[in-house]
């Protein structure tokens, strides 16, 4: 089977760069009939209860309709999109599925804010303390005195505990790691909707003369557009993948960012494994730290350079058919509607659910296969068919992983269907397939562990360091 592994639909950042002001009131934004929101919420429901094989594999339903419950009585008078969007997706966060989710309604900031602020602080954020630490002014004529790595306590009075635990309630995913990251590239949108802080920040840090403060002010988005510094070109860094040598230890980097666009990875892959043999070079590091997904197929096509044996990434995929689901198919211009794939599936009864098992793929015999040392390096942004790929390498010992857990898991929903709230017209995604990878249990609802567990942002280095010393495992 080919499947396309989904992705969560956003782009996310490491450092804060998408942050929106909100000068204008909350009267300018359309507002809906509590009613009429209220039907929105049953629409939700029902669609993602029709549609998930299994939505409450991790939420108790009982606890979700209680949440919802709750959510209903709280609709008291006409609500806009944002704010109803801030008391439905927490609930919609508990089922702990990435794939399922409420989209925020971004289009509807950048309408009311056309020139939005940007916190002029480059923050990272940690699901363990330190919570938030500084990295930089955003702006290198800016004068901040906060030491370099030092730890952000608060935000005007929230602490950044409480910040980050709160970003993570109002975002979807499997694991807080990604969560956090993913939300933490919002956070204007945050603390404006979570706590009513606008364009000026009292940030209270740690130094070694004690805990200090700072008043900030934001910067707007035109006018750090002028500022900035003219960045060089950087086609080479957004490639979905691209090939570094180090001839000093006879080793290959592979970064890889996307599982996209099969031709162009077949040509990219033959080459760099003809000239990795060529230069007889014996170690490879595949770096998927950054890689969200995309389509297992070029998985496939990737491990064929690997594996000693026939293969699979996946051992079963369940199927869950609906209305949605088949509408998606329908409406997508790559379904060959005259097939006979096509006709059984349509006539598939909604709401029925199928297992199919994968087979084994044959081993390609490939004059330029890889039989040397092979490093994974991981973190928990490595998600869906990156995951999946590293699993299939842990699985079948064809080389070491190096960094953090995947945040994509090795039992795991996906395959989105899309669709809008009657009302609002919000957009909602719902998984409709399981997939369970090869050498995971039925309820390893979790990420590749790696074996040799080093923070993400050092595993390259850590890599490297073992290759130097001559410190590294051999691949069993």
């Amino acid at each position: 089977m080919i499947s396309l592994r989904l992705c969560l639909p956003f782009m996310f950042f490491f450092v804060i760069c998408a942050n929106f002001s909100f000068v204008k009131g909350q009267d300018q934004q359309q507002k809906f009939d509590p009613e009429k929101l209220k039907s929105d919420i049953d629409s939700l429901i029902k669609f993602i209860e029709d549609t998930h094989p299994d939505p409450y594999y991790q939420y108790p339903k009982d606890s979700f309709y209680r949440d919802i419950a709750d959510v209903r009585r709280q609709i008291t008078g006409p609500l806009s999109s944002l704010s109803f969007y801030q008391l439905i997706e927490p609930v919609i966060v508990r089922l702990e599925d990435g794939h399922t989710d409420l989209a925020m309604p971004l289009s509807e900031f950048y309408d009311l804010h056309p020139d939005p602020f940007r916190i002029p602080a480059k923050l990272k954020f940690s699901v363990s303390r330190p919570y938030i630490s500084y990295q930089g002014p955003i702006l290198p004529d800016l004068g901040i005195p906060i030491p370099v790595n030092g730890e952000i306590l608060s935000i005007n009075n929230v602490s950044s505990k409480d910040l980050v635990n709160d970003i993570i309630k109002m975002t979807s995913g499997e694991s807080r790691e990604f969560r956090l990251a993913l939300g933490s590239s919002f956070l204007q949108f945050h603390l404006k909707q979570l706590y009513n802080i606008d364009s000026s920040y009292t940030i209270t840090y740690a130094s070694d003369q004690g805990i200090k403060s700072i008043a900030l002010a934001g910067i707007r988005e035109k006018e750090f557009n002028r500022r900035k510094p003219k960045e060089s070109n950087t086609t080479g860094a957004t490639s979905p993948y691209s090939l570094k040598l180090i001839d000093s230890l006879n080793t290959a980097i592979i970064d890889f960012r996307k599982f996209e666009d099969k031709p162009s990875f077949l040509r990219f892959a033959d080459s760099t494994f003809s000239l990795v043999k060529e230069r007889n070079f014996d170690k490879i590091i595949i770096d998927l730290r950054y890689n969200l997904g995309g389509e297992s197929e070029i998985g496939d096509e990737f491990l064929q350079y690997f594996v000693r044996s026939a293969f699979t990434q996946y051992t079963k995929v369940v199927t869950k058919y609906s209305r949605l689901q088949k509408e998606r198919y329908k409406n997508n211009a790559n379904t060959d509607r005259n097939s006979s794939a096509f006709g059984v599936m349509m006539d598939k009864k909604n709401g029925s659910i199928e297992v199919e098992n994968y087979e084994l793929i044959k081993r390609k015999n490939l004059p330029n296969r890889f039989n040397g040392q092979l490093f994974i390096l991981t973190s928990p942004f490595t998600f869906s068919s990156a995951a999946d790929f590293t699993q299939a390498v842990h699985h079948y010992k064809l080389g070491k992983v190096v960094g953090q857990e995947t945040g994509g898991l090795i039992v795991s929903f996906g395959d989105i269907i899309t669709t809008q709230l009657p009302v609002t017209g919000m957009e909602l995604t719902i998984s409709h397939n399981l997939y369970h990878n090869i050498g995971a249990q039925e309820t390893d609802f979790r990420g590749v562990i790696p074996d040799h567990p080093v923070d993400y942002r050092d595993a390259l280095k850590f890599t490297l360091d073992l290759i130097k010393n001559h410190q590294t495992p051999r691949n069993d």
